[in-house]
């Protein structure tokens, strides 16, 4: 029996109008089209450590970024909205050459590959695809009854800083939580704070940015960005599985409004549910998340 032999993530830092950015690269035997990972709002590259290797084991060059104020990429004062992130991104793939990615972004990484590929619509820049893995389906400002008051009190981060890696721990594996972390799931959520020489976090996002992201997200117009898209996109919600809280209800009921919206507005938009899952898709089913990225580059993705 033969067993194959996975590639393993080599870390890199580039310079790059003044921020320094950090990526995971799975590099396949020979030159390949380009995948590029973004993760989700205060999270890191290393949410994609289980997903990329099956997607460079079948051949494409693939990358996870630490976006501005992640991980262990830059963390200027200012630029936490979409201009300045478009700006990065755009950078970061000129540096590296690499032309017509698919771009697949997890949660708020899917809006920001949104509003990139809605704005690169020609030439190099623009993407083969996107995948969007449970994000970029709401509206914040369009909900009923919606406000940003109740936004900022709801989403506001929680206050870590100061916890020891132990407490931290305690909180990951507590019972009763919808999914049970594994030892590799627990260290991508570890790589989300710094750690000081006592053992105690911090995270690398700090609140008043992660506020300042939730806040652009809230102001972003997602159904309008929605007809500008170019290339083929595929949708990836999560739905939790049965039984389910009322909240959890509501919020599946906003996805499917959003996947209605996505499939009137945008030209050529696919739809595959991960069924009995949970938001954090690339930690939780990152072999059927890979398998429907690939489904997707074979026969969905522009040439």
């Amino acid at each position: 029996m033969t067993v194959r032999v996975l590639p393993q993530p080599e870390s890199e830092f580039v310079q790059q109008r003044g921020l320094r950015v950090h990526a995971l690269h799975w590099q396949p035997p020979q030159a390949s089209p380009s995948i590029v990972l973004l993760h989700g709002l205060a999270s890191n590259a290393r949410i994609w450590e289980l997903c990329a290797p099956r997607l460079a084991a079948a051949g494409f060059d693939t990358w996870a970024i630490d976006l501005r104020g992640h991980g262990l990429s830059g963390k200027p004062k200012a630029g936490y909205n979409f201009p300045a992130l478009r700006r990065d991104l755009d950078s970061w793939l000129r540096a590296h050459r690499l032309q017509r990615p698919l771009l697949v972004g997890h949660s708020w990484g899917a809006y920001v590959a949104v509003d990139y590929a809605s704005h690169h619509t020609e030439g190099a820049g623009r993407p083969r695809g996107l995948v969007l893995v449970d994000g970029a389906l709401r509206e914040m400002a369009s909900a009923p009854g919606a406000s940003w008051p109740a936004v900022r009190r709801d989403l506001a981060p929680p206050r870590l800083t100061g916890l020891t890696i132990e407490q931290l721990l305690q909180r990951l594996t507590a019972p009763g939580r919808t999914w049970a972390l594994d030892e590799h799931a627990v260290q991508a959520v570890i790589g989300n704070f710094a750690v000081d020489t006592r053992g105690r976090i911090r995270p690398h996002l700090t609140r008043q940015r992660h506020l300042a992201l939730l806040r652009t997200i809230w102001d972003y117009r997602l159904y309008q960005a929605y007809p500008g898209l170019s290339c083929p996109v595929l949708l990836l919600p999560a739905r939790p599985p049965a039984p389910r809280s009322a909240a959890e209800e509501q919020r599946l009921a906003e996805k499917r409004r959003g996947v209605a919206r996505a499939r009137k507005a945008i030209r050529d938009v696919r739809v595959r549910w991960m069924r009995d899952t949970i938001h954090d898709v690339p930690l939780q089913r990152p072999l059927a998340l890979a398998k429907r990225i690939l489904e997707f580059a074979a026969s969905g993705c522009d040439a």
